[in-house]
């Protein structure tokens, strides 16, 4: 399937909120960092506190949630070179802006930890609940500092030399600004000293990528590619693999759902299910269709029925143009189209069991949190920045009565998208409408069978 026509003006825009945030969101967790390392005394006692244990497993989680979306960043814009120079230029920016945010990240780590061997070991522990193996943290900041990557980056370093001004010219759109400043204020992170890292066997390789590339955009964004891939080598992502519901499904499903709904899916092969917990990782509301939108009284709200960021309003995995949902990713809480969740291989509905005055007093709510960033820190106790669950708890907590008992998981209060299947499996204030997971059942499963057949995804979590 062709996925250049998701690379949109749209898409783009959301990329650029995306690196604004990640900007503000890295300088906010440097000044935590160093506050916490010089208020540690683990180095001197030998062991940390419970107090500080808790700290330093939320930074690791911070940490980890912000390169992801590094990673999907890099990944969604060097996937695909047939573009007008225009957009070339566009998709270079955004992959070049990531990598750069990624090894500067990275360098930081390692200038406040690399030789605090009591913080290291603690930020090398496994964290099952989020999916994190032992001994990552080592793992990425050595990949960072590979010879290989360095000179992936020197070669699109010096695309960028060659090519600075055409590439800001084609740039000139106001909504990339924060992206030309990333590389503007940060880029001299990547400019790594050849002498450190001469190795002729890697300059083979690299000419080896420029000969099979007819342009040279092409190899710089062939080179960035191998540099993400080189950093998650050990998680099992399939690039290939273009996750969508088989029509059938999604066509039963735009007949079942109803506003209020809670959208549950899950994508295989992605960089998005690493560091989140259990076989379901993302959740969504469904808003609904033209019709329900202006019958509840939702068309009066900025977005709701208007253009719709990366071109969703086209017919992907059989979504039409009029169904809407409330998401949180890594761009922020936004009004996006059906089709955003349908772009997965399972997917789960869930219902509140509320009226329809509760129904709109909740979505209504919801819409209140669009536009927010997206919390890269998973911090419950503020409202300024939403993971995709909290949209989710902040649209329903307190209507009709419904109460959400957050879980403390690293140090914070939290919601899981399989805490939300919990509930809906014991008919607390939700219940379970339907169910496609292909790896259990091959098709849409409602009624008496979803309940088995989501206890059978979730039997390792719970």
């Amino acid at each position: 399937m062709d996925r250049s026509h998701l690379k949109s003006d749209d898409k783009i825009d959301s990329a650029a909120r995306t690196l604004a945030h990640l900007t503000d969101h890295f300088a906010s967790y440097k000044q935590l960092a160093i506050k916490m390392r010089q208020s540690f005394s683990a180095r001197q006692r030998g062991y940390f506190t419970p107090r500080e244990d808790d700290q330093v497993r939320h930074l690791l989680i911070s940490y980890w949630q912000s390169i992801k979306a590094l990673f999907e960043l890099i990944d969604e814009f060097t996937d695909d070179t047939k573009r007008i120079d225009q957009l070339e230029s566009k998709c270079f920016v955004i992959a070049y802006a990531a990598a750069i945010l990624l090894v500067d990240a990275g360098q930081f780590m390692v200038k406040e930890f690399g030789d605090n061997d009591i913080v290291r070991a603690k930020l090398n522990e496994p964290e099952p609940y989020f999916g994190i193996p032992t001994g990552v943290y080592d793992t990425v900041q050595m990949s960072l500092t590979d010879p290989s990557n360095a000179w992936q980056l020197h070669q699109v370093n010096q695309y960028f030399d060659a090519h600075k001004d055409q590439v800001l010219k084609a740039c000139q759109d106001p909504r990339l600004k924060p992206v030309l400043q990333v590389i503007d204020l940060l880029g001299q992170c990547v400019r790594i000293s050849l002498a450190k890292y001469g190795n002729e066997r890697l300059k083979v390789r690299c000419r080896k990528i420029a000969r099979e590339s007819k342009r040279p955009f092409v190899g710089a964004l062939a080179r960035l590619q191998q540099f993400v891939a080189e950093l998650i080598a050990d998680i099992h992502t399939n690039p290939m693999h273009e996750p969508c519901l088989p029509r059938q499904v999604t066509s039963r499903l735009m007949q079942m759902l109803r506003p209020g709904d809670i959208m549950i899916n899950r994508k295989e092969y992605a960089v998005t299910n690493y560091f989140l917990p259990g076989y379901w990782p993302h959740v969504a509301l469904y808003l609904g269709d033209a019709e329900s939108i202006q019958r509840l009284g939702l068309s009066e709200y900025k977005h709701v029925n208007s253009r719709l960021p990366y071109g969703e309003h086209q017919d992907v995995c059989g979504a039409g143009e009029p169904h809407r949902v409330l998401e949180a990713k890594k761009d922020g809480v936004q009004v996006r189209s059906l089709a955003s969740v349908f772009h997965c291989d399972a997917v789960a509905v869930i219902r509140p069991i509320l009226d329809e005055r509760h129904i709109t007093e909740a979505i209504d709510h919801g819409l209140l949190h669009d536009s927010k960033p997206y919390d890269f820190d998973f911090d419950f106790s503020r409202s300024n920045r939403l993971v995709c669950t909290e949209v989710v708890y902040r649209s329903y907590e307190g209507i009709g009565g419904i109460k959400f008992e957050l879980k403390s998981r690293v140090g914070r209060l939290t919601l899981s998208a399989e805490d939300l299947l919990s509930m809906a499996l014991n008919r607390k204030y939700f219940e379970p409408i339907a169910v496609y997971a292909p790896g259990y059942r091959k098709r849409l499963l409602t009624e008496q069978d979803v309940q088995q057949a989501l206890r059978g995804t979730m039997a390792d979590e719970n």
